[in-house]
């Protein structure tokens, strides 16, 4: 077998077998009169993954207008996803995003501390 073809393989096997934990962040930005806070993972391999935004401890749900980008890929064998909702902007309320990644065994709970971007 030719040596690259074998160099390509091994790396595709290790790139296959390994785990990549996900970066979490949580933020948020003007929108007209609201906010949007997001929750994106990033980095992660393989791409099982599970994300939840929650408001003083309850699920946000499609209900309440959550959105989602899906599982996507980022273009160098790891993943990201990210999930969004609107906000009024004086909510007092304990926003949190929580990923659990089980293939690298992380379970993340990253709060919002108020603080937008942009």
């Amino acid at each position: 077998m030719d040596l690259s073809l074998t160099a390509w393989i091994q790396t595709g096997i290790i790139v296959f077998l390994s785990t990549a934990p996900p970066e979490v962040y949580i933020s948020a930005r003007p929108f007209k009169d609201n906010l949007k806070l997001s929750c994106l993972a990033t980095g992660f391999h393989p791409k099982e993954i599970t994300m939840n935004i929650r408001r003083d401890g309850h699920l946000v749900d499609r209900d309440d207008c959550l959105q989602s980008t899906g599982v996507r890929p980022n273009g160098n064998g790891t993943h990201q996803i990210k999930m969004w909702v609107m906000i009024p902007g004086g909510d007092t309320a304990k926003y949190t995003c929580e990923v659990n990644h089980p293939a690298s065994n992380i379970h993340v709970v990253e709060e919002w501390g108020k603080s937008l971007v942009g």
